[in-house]
């Protein structure tokens, strides 16, 4: 019988792990033994003995931990100064347990914590958003995005309020005119 493992021993293992123990045993979509075993003392060996076949037994398999996939979205997509935004960090997720801690930085000085938060900003310009997520395994990930926050301030024929006198008000501009003309035909129709 083959026990696939030596004494666990303070020494850098094949993960890179502190402890030297048995095997890592992985698969390629994520669900491995190594990659979905519980470690709660956080020692880079599962808890676990894994059972290789009906003679072997990995009695220290090695513990992967895998980061967590941080991701988040917010809107409007085109702000402006004092409007409030949402951050919504839904999207983000964890492929071996789950989070447990969302942190925004939102380029300002401002701060907040939790999936959806909301923040304003005083001034126009480009703000770097950095949201950190931490997962059940004290593994974080981060991932920034840019906010562009503009003036309040509308320019002559910014119909629709975007800031850009563009295409989109030409529109607008043409549909009240036809309606207005429209009117007018059924006021002097009647």
């Amino acid at each position: 019988m083959n026990t696939w493992n030596i004494t666990k021993q303070l020494e850098s293992n094949i993960l890179g792990g502190e402890y030297l123990g048995g095997n890592a045993w992985l698969k390629p979509d994520g669900t491995g033994f190594s990659q979905t075993c519980e470690d709660d003392d956080f020692d880079g060996i599962c808890d676990q003995e894994f059972q290789i076949d009906a003679n072997n037994i990995d009695y220290l398999p090695l513990k992967v931990y895998q980061p967590p996939i941080t991701n988040f979205t917010f809107y409007p997509s085109h702000p402006k100064v004092g409007e409030t935004i949402t951050f919504d960090a839904s999207s983000s997720y964890d492929v071996d347990g789950s989070i447990i801690a969302y942190s925004w930085d939102f380029g300002d000085n401002s701060t907040a914590f939790g999936v959806l938060v909301s923040h304003a900003y005083s001034e126009p310009g480009n703000y770097t958003v950095m949201l950190t997520v931490t997962d059940n395994d004290r593994l974080e990930s981060s991932i920034s995005k840019l906010v562009q926050v503009f003036e309040e301030k509308t320019q002559s024929g910014d119909i629709d309020g975007n800031g850009n006198v563009d295409f989109n008000d030409l529109i607008v501009t043409l549909n009240l005119i036809l309606a207005g003309v429209y009117y007018q035909a059924l006021l002097s129709s009647s």
